[in-house]
């Protein structure tokens, strides 16, 4: 593995099983009702109606794609990591709050995620509903923050 030769890799076998039986879960939770869902879709139409059953199975999936964006960051994202709110008081917050005004972006919530129990990468994502206006949630790796300065930070995000 790549990430193992080069020292990124920092998951434990506990972790990785972890990781995999709760993915299993989520998996069978997710899918079965999704693949229900075209089994029923297929029967409803039958068998002459290739082109509606396509069609509904297209809405069907946006649907689901749509629930799922919602879903993941808020339910699913903390049964597998910690998320830890950024205090007010952070070097880096004025900053964060500095550069969404500057730009425009709906800033909601920054968290800190412990991605340094399964690599040494650092990083920085945003989530929430991709509707104008909608408030978004920032989530910065432990791991940028204890390798970078707070303007380091602040360029990642940007």
């Amino acid at each position: 593995m790549l990430e193992e030769t080069h020292g990124f890799n920092k998951m434990t076998h506990a972790t990785f099983f972890k990781d995999a039986a709760l993915n299993m879960v989520i998996g069978l939770v997710t899918q079965i009702p999704l693949m229900g869902g075209l089994l029923y879709i297929i029967d409803w139409v039958g068998p002459q109606g290739a082109l509606r059953i396509t069609a509904w199975s297209m809405l069907l999936i946006f649907s689901f794609v749509i629930l799922m964006t919602w879903i993941y960051p808020y339910f699913i994202l903390p049964l597998q990591n910690t998320l830890t709110p950024v205090g007010e008081d952070a070097p880096v917050m004025p900053l964060i709050k500095a550069l969404a005004e500057r730009t425009g972006f709906p800033l909601g919530s920054v968290y800190v995620i412990d991605g340094s129990k399964r690599s040494s990468h650092s990083n920085a994502f945003y989530f929430g509903l991709p509707i104008p206006g909608f408030p978004k949630t920032i989530c910065i790796f432990d791991t940028l923050l204890e390798s970078s300065t707070p303007d380091e930070v602040v360029s990642v995000l940007g």
